[in-house]
């Protein structure tokens, strides 16, 4: 994932539902340098950018 040149950014965000429950949210953007195709195979994306969204429920205890 992390071999080429390029740039990677990302936005983070964290929200608090309840006292001990929270989301986190990140969405995070590839841009890879001289590059027409990201990835191989099953994964290979037209392009030389990639993005992703993750998010993660958590609950303290």
């Amino acid at each position: 994932m992390y071999s080429g040149k390029g740039f990677r950014t990302y936005f983070n965000l964290k929200y608090n539902l309840a006292k001990k429950l929270n989301i986190w949210t990140r969405y995070a953007m590839f841009i890879y340098k001289d590059v027409e195709t990201v990835g191989s195979y099953l994964d290979e994306i037209q392009g030389n950018k990639k993005s992703e969204v993750k998010i993660q429920l958590r609950y303290q205890f």
